[in-house]
């Protein structure tokens, strides 16, 4: 292959990228992994590594969704396919899949993950209360578990829906980096790979509005969406009061600044 065409296929295939990145394909890589934390590329938020050697919360916590290299690991985790009211007519419409968790991490001695979520939603859910947010996850967690349920009714899952009885323990109002964010506490029978071979886990997620937007181009030109975080953690029943310090840290690592 001659340098010249060489340089000519390259430019075709850049050209090319920049296009469907304008309709929403091709997308850049989300979150990555360095040795300083996670930066999410999409939506410029960060999570403030702890050790050397790209880790989180301590030592006795390893990095689950990610490669050696800081990449994604898609077929671990698992992916989803976002998807929002474009034409703002009530229906959501599929736009780009992406790697279903930003961040999970296992602890090493204990059956307990954590992890951390962001995904646009439609433009009504920015007046939306954050407990009605809070009662469509619920609803969501029924059906596709915990770390995998989200806000919408639409978007297609490539996961295995299942069945997990839920119940409700308690919800309160916490703050992620100056975001109001509300904190719901509740069990779930049948979700063994969250907590590592527990038939029942009990879980706290943290749901919250973000300044963060997603950006892409429609038939109406550039449109921006808001952009909705969830942070769990879930464990075993016996492990999981050890984990909320952890999980309390981890959210102290949060920057929402994009």
């Amino acid at each position: 292959m001659s340098r010249r065409f060489a340089t000519v296929t390259r430019t075709l295939i850049v050209a090319l990228c920049l296009l469907l990145l304008s309709v929403g394909a091709c997308a850049p890589p989300m979150a990555v992994v360095t040795s300083d934390g996670l930066v999410h590329q999409r939506f410029g938020y960060r999570v403030a590594g702890c050790c050397d050697g790209a880790g989180f919360i301590s030592d006795d916590w390893t990095v689950e969704s990610h490669a050696a290299d800081g990449s994604t690991k898609p077929l671990f985790s698992g992916d989803t396919t976002w998807a929002i009211d474009i034409e703002r007519g009530g229906a959501e419409e599929p736009l780009e899949r992406a790697p279903n968790y930003d961040l999970l991490l296992h602890h090493r001695h204990r059956s307990t993950s954590i992890w951390l979520r962001t995904f646009p939603v439609s433009t009504a859910m920015s007046a939306t209360e954050l407990s009605a947010l809070t009662e469509r996850y619920l609803d969501n967690v029924g059906a596709l578990g915990p770390s995998h349920a989200g806000l919408s009714a639409g978007g297609s899952q490539h996961l295995q829906a299942g069945q997990f009885p839920t119940r409700l323990l308690d919800t309160r109002r916490i703050g992620i980096d100056g975001q109001e964010a509300e904190a719901v506490l509740f069990d779930v029978a049948g979700v063994t790979p969250l907590a590592r071979g527990a038939a029942n886990v009990r879980a706290l997620v943290a749901i919250a509005r973000t300044p963060l937007h997603y950006r892409i181009r429609t038939g109406r030109g550039v449109g921006e969406w808001p952009v909705i975080l969830l942070a769990g953690v879930a464990a075993a029943p016996a492990d999981f009061d050890a984990s909320l310090a952890d999980f309390q840290k981890f959210l102290q690592a949060i920057d929402l600044d994009p």
